[in-house]
């Protein structure tokens, strides 16, 4: 039996989806960017302040806030399912994109809340692929140091 998911109303959370067999279907910059794409349109779709991302090669790292009335799982069950209807169309292939349901973890302090930013920052560079996480194209920081707004919601803990 799984444990029952984590719920926290207008919280941020750090969000975790990982890629089925841990295949590295986002190393092609196409993929990367149709993710991207997906993230915009479900910020027009739903209420959530999107703080931080990056997107490695077979996962995905979201750290974000939804507004009062969001159900994070619809959220996050539109952007997967979303982007696996056009993954696999873009492919032609057929089958599950996402090993298994997200992983999401409720961030109750600013510690922590700075902890998951740095997490998240620091994971290509960990993986080599990039000197530094501000050059990582497919990572938050890229876009916040370039004032790059269409995507995220610059703010610390509380906004």
């Amino acid at each position: 039996m799984r444990k029952p998911r984590q719920k926290g109303r207008e919280m941020n959370q750090h969000i975790i989806t990982k890629v089925n067999r841990g295949e590295m279907i986002f190393q092609a910059v196409i993929i990367k960017e149709m993710f991207l794409t997906v993230l915009k349109e479900a910020k027009k779709k739903y209420k959530f302040r999107l703080k931080h991302f990056c997107i490695m090669g077979n996962h995905v790292h979201l750290l974000l806030r939804p507004f009062c009335g969001e159900d994070i799982s619809r959220v996050m069950q539109w952007i997967n399912g979303t982007f696996a209807i056009r993954y696999n169309r873009s492919q032609g292939i057929k089958g599950h994109v996402w090993s298994d349901r997200f992983i999401n973890k409720i961030i109750e302090d600013s510690s922590y809340f700075n902890h998951a930013f740095d997490y998240i920052s620091q994971n290509p560079v960990k993986a080599g692929l990039a000197r530094e996480a501000i050059e990582y194209l497919y990572g938050g920081l890229y876009f916040l140091i370039r004032n790059i707004n269409d995507l995220l919601d610059p703010g610390g803990f509380l906004s």
